[in-house]
Order: structure tokens, then C-alpha cells, then sequence
């Protein structure tokens, strides 16, 4: 798709303009295929990028800044459904005399949540529309407790969750946090949370060891798995809890997070009730 939609601006496009291109793409598509943050030029794709350096890798792209294709990553049009060759035709009908402030311009004011963090918006937007983009920003001064997994998200879609929920800290409570999913490993999620205005803490001691994990097949295996940690973890933690509780009593968002979409099948879900029932505030699945 990267590949496809580069061909058809003509194979060379800005940096800017081209995450552009692929938001208002994502817009015609019937799945999307990139999700975005509002950073700080706008709409972003982590995913975007990173599937950019793999392309670099294989000889497709130019290793630059801008999105170049190289003489290899021509062609690509002929090999996509046509819906989504329907898709890349009109967004380039639509959209190929706008470039530059223009272009921004104007996916800043039909999608103006996308340029909440914007370090442009005040040299490109009038003052009022600027106004208006500030309207967007989901705002909550009530503390919270929330849960959230990255299973079957990409890192994109997980970050605009969190922000959504005006969370203000990412609790991730993973024994070791790595994960061969690209951006859930800890310098690159702490680096991405930070990057949208939130705090990203570890605390490993709350986390399951690997081998307790294997073999789990039914929920019973689960359900025993997490009566065990209850039973030898959970309660001798009393320091790291008593800390996430005081967040939360002076007014935080946390977000308790882990792999498992299913809280049922996530120890994520026992820390996160367990600070609920200290803090009395009612745990919130993101």
C-alpha cells in the first residue's frame, strides 16, 4: 500500500506531505490499512514508519528522509485489491493539487483531533481555528483506573486509546517488557506514550513469571495461574500497590497494561481490580 500510493504521487513525496496522503487514504479505505496519533505535524503512523525501514531494508525505498521509491519499488499498483486501487485513484483525484501548508491546512480543519499536538498549527491556522482544535481534546480531571492489552492492535490504534481516555499514566506490569510486536518492547512504548503527554512506568515486580505462563489452555488453567499469583505475588507487593494507589487518590489516570485482548486470560486484570478495591474507583476496559 506504502509502496502503491508513493507511485501514484510519482514516486518521490515529502515526509509531511505523505503521512497526509496516507491518513486521508485510510479514510477511503473500508479497513484501513494505518491507524494514526495526533503528533507533532499531525496525523502519524508509527506503523507507517516502521514498515518504511523494512522497505528500505529490501531496496524498495530510498534511505531518506522524504519517501523516495527506488527503481525496484515501482509496480506495486498491479498487485493490490482494487478496491484499494479504487481508493489510491481518488485520493489522488482529490488530493494531488494540495501539498505543503495547503494540504495540511486542510486535514487539519476536517480532522482536527489529529492536530491536538500540532507544532505547526499556530504558523498555518487562524486563531480561531486553532480554538476549534483545542475543542477536541479529551479532558477528564476525575482519577482513574483503566485496563488496556495490545493484542491485535497496532501501536497506533493502543496510543489513541490511551489518549482518548485522557490517561495520564501507562502502568505496564509485564515480568520483562518485550515483545517481538513492533512498538510494545519498553524504549520504544515508553518513547511513544511520552510522545503524546503521557507517563509510562514498568514496575516488573507486579509481572508473572514466563514459565508459570506455558500450557495454558482452558480458563480453568488461567483462573489457577491467577489464584497462584494472588496467593505468592500479589500480596507481598504491598509497596508497589500502596504507590499506585496514592496516584490514583491524588487524581491520576492510570492504565494498567499487558499483552492478552481477554482480561479474563491477563494477570493485568488482578492488579488492576486490586487497586480498585483500595481506591474504590471502578476499573474502566479501554
Amino acid at each position: 500500500m506504502l509502496l502503491a500510493l508513493l507511485e501514484a504521487f510519482g514516486g518521490s513525496v515529502g515526509a509531511i506531505d505523505f503521512m497526509k496522503y496516507l491518513f486521508l487514504l485510510s479514510q477511503e479505505q473500508k479497513a484501513a490499512s494505518y491507524h494514526f496519533v495526533p503528533y507533532k505535524f499531525g496525523c502519524f503512523s508509527y506503523q507507517a514508519y516502521a514498515d518504511k525501514r523494512s522497505l528500505v531494508r529490501k531496496g524498495l525505498l530510498e534511505d531518506t528522509d522524504t519517501w523516495n521509491l527506488t527503481s525496484a519499488g515501482y509496480g506495486m499498483l498491479m498487485d493490490i485489491e482494487k478496491s484499494n486501487v479504487s481508493a489510491i485513484v481518488s485520493v489522488k483525484k482529490e488530493f494531488s493539487s494540495y501539498s505543503g501548508n495547503d494540504l495540511v491546512r486542510y486535514v487539519y480543519g476536517r480532522f482536527p483531533f489529529y492536530a491536538l499536538n500540532s507544532e505547526i498549527a499556530q504558523d498555518i491556522l487562524s486563531e480561531s481555528e486553532c480554538e476549534m482544535i483545542k475543542l477536541t481534546r479529551p479532558v477528564s480531571d476525575r482519577p482513574a483506573v483503566q485496563s488496556i492489552g495490545y493484542e491485535g492492535l497496532s501501536l497506533d490504534e493502543y496510543l489513541v486509546r490511551l489518549f482518548k481516555a485522557s490517561t495520564d499514566i501507562l502502568v505496564d506490569v509485564r515480568k520483562n517488557a518485550f515483545s517481538m510486536k513492533y512498538g510494545f518492547s519498553k524504549k520504544t512504548l515508553k518513547s511513544a506514550t511520552e510522545a503524546l503527554g503521557m507517563k509510562y512506568i514498568h514496575i516488573p515486580a507486579l509481572g508473572i513469571e514466563g514459565d508459570k505462563r506455558k500450557k495454558l489452555i482452558t480458563q480453568k488453567d488461567y483462573d489457577d495461574l491467577f489464584e497462584d499469583y494472588e496467593k505468592n505475588v500479589l500480596q507481598f507487593r504491598k509497596q508497589e500497590l500502596d504507590s499506585l494507589t496514592k496516584l490514583v487518590n491524588n487524581g491520576t489516570r492510570i492504565a494498567v497494561t499487558c499483552y492478552e485482548a481477554n482480561q479474563a486470560q491477563c494477570h493485568r486484570t488482578i492488579v488492576s481490580k486490586e487497586i480498585s478495591r483500595l481506591t474504590g474507583i471502578e476499573v474502566r476496559n479501554l
